[in-house]
């Protein structure tokens, strides 16, 4: 399926660029400091689907697009964020959780991997908290349910059930910049 995505940049006209991409929900933006934007997109490659990430600069100007190894199956949800030093791609896919750390200029700084999240996955949540640490959220699916948290700015290790009930997870920023976990609890035989 070819979405066209409208990508407004600050003090420039609205731009379109025709990309191809398989997940229907808005792509992940990231905006640098320099002004110019991250999009990460999921393209039909001939071995599968291919996460590519395309760096706009601030006047609207594609300056590279990158792919990255194809994928076995289209991600259900995948998301990007800046850690500090490199851009964090994530992505659930085949009920796991993934990400790819990769530079500035585009470059695959590891291989991808899978996080230990301990459970099956089907949604993810993923901000900076007020110290700039990343803080990621994992849901399971409505027929597995919980909630599991990463330690903050810490994928290294397994996430930590804060909730056997919950599912599809999300982190809302207040005004003073705190993190703010929500997620469902959907009642018993609920929709069975």
């Amino acid at each position: 399926r070819r979405h066209t995505r409208y990508i407004s940049v600050t003090g420039v006209q609205t731009c379109a660029l025709p990309i191809s991409t398989q997940i229907i929900a808005p792509s992940p933006l990231v905006l640098a400091e320099d002004g110019s934007l991250y999009l990460l997109t999921v393209t039909a490659g001939d071995d599968g689907p291919q996460p590519t990430l395309t760096h706009i600069t601030p006047t609207g100007e594609v300056e590279w697009r990158r792919s990255y190894d194809p994928l076995p199956a289209k991600p259900l949800q995948i998301g990007m964020l800046w850690d500090g030093g490199a851009l964090r791609l994530i992505w659930v896919q085949s009920r796991g959780l993934y990400t790819l750390r990769v530079s500035p200029l585009g470059e695959a700084l590891e291989p991808a991997s899978r996080l230990e999240v301990g459970a099956a996955v089907e949604s993810f949540a993923a901000a900076k908290d007020n110290q700039g640490r990343l803080a990621l959220l994992v849901g399971g699916p409505r027929s597995d349910p919980g909630i599991y948290a990463f330690p903050p700015g810490d994928l290294t290790g397994r996430a930590v059930q804060v909730d056997r009930l919950g599912t599809r997870p999300r982190l809302q920023r207040d005004q003073e910049g705190t993190l703010h976990a929500l997620w469902v609890r959907y009642p018993r035989n609920f929709g069975t």
